[in-house]
């Protein structure tokens, strides 16, 4: 067994399900098992400048941590919910995961296709999918889904775009794009802008 000093600079991951008082096991370099709960070192230094669990400096943004499989968490709620991306400087896949000691499971996710469209001289990507297990909805996991595509697509587009016509969910979807700088092109397409 080794013994730890835990550091600023590690944060609890809150995905444990094993007891041990003040020892580690499974140890790596960035990540330990203590006291029933995961910890991974956090990429992002205390000293580093944080805006909403994310830093974004000079167009090449860096998750919160990397978990011990290579994933990008971008958000951690504290409770286990967490938001991983697929690729930090250009996000197609959002994933959204509950990893409660009784959950730990993917619970919603968001998909743009790699594909652009043009509006007003300005690149989109599209918006192909989108869902969130029904006990998850109505908690502002959708909105932060879409806030996290934002932030994180590639630098050359506006933001996201939506085909009005396959949408499926008429109320919640709209009401989450109204939050965003959002419009509505020939009653076809639903842009959102960063």
């Amino acid at each position: 067994m080794k013994y730890f000093k835990l550091f600023e600079d590690y944060t609890k991951l809150n995905i444990g399900d094993n007891t041990t008082i003040g020892k580690i096991d499974d140890m790596t370099d960035d990540q330990f098992f203590i006291d029933g709960n995961w910890y991974a070192k956090r990429i992002i230094k205390p000293t580093d400048s944080v805006t909403d669990n994310v830093t974004d400096t000079d167009n090449e943004r860096t998750p919160l941590y990397i978990d011990k499989d290579g994933k990008n968490i971008v958000f951690d709620n504290g409770d286990g919910i967490l938001i991983v991306v697929d690729d930090v400087n250009n996000a197609h896949y959002i994933s959204l995961w509950d990893m409660k000691k009784e959950s730990r499971r993917k619970v919603g996710f968001l998909i743009i296709t790699k594909s652009k469209m043009s509006f007003k001289g300005e690149e989109y990507n599209t918006l192909d999918s989108v869902e969130i297990d029904k006990e998850y909805r109505g908690k502002g996991y959708g909105h932060k889904l879409y806030e996290i595509a934002l932030k994180y697509l590639n630098n050359n587009v506006k933001g996201i775009v939506s085909y009005l016509p396959d949408r499926v969910n008429k109320n919640q979807v709209p009401a989450i794009y109204r939050k965003f700088d959002n419009e509505i092109i020939d009653n076809t397409y639903h842009i959102i802008n960063r």
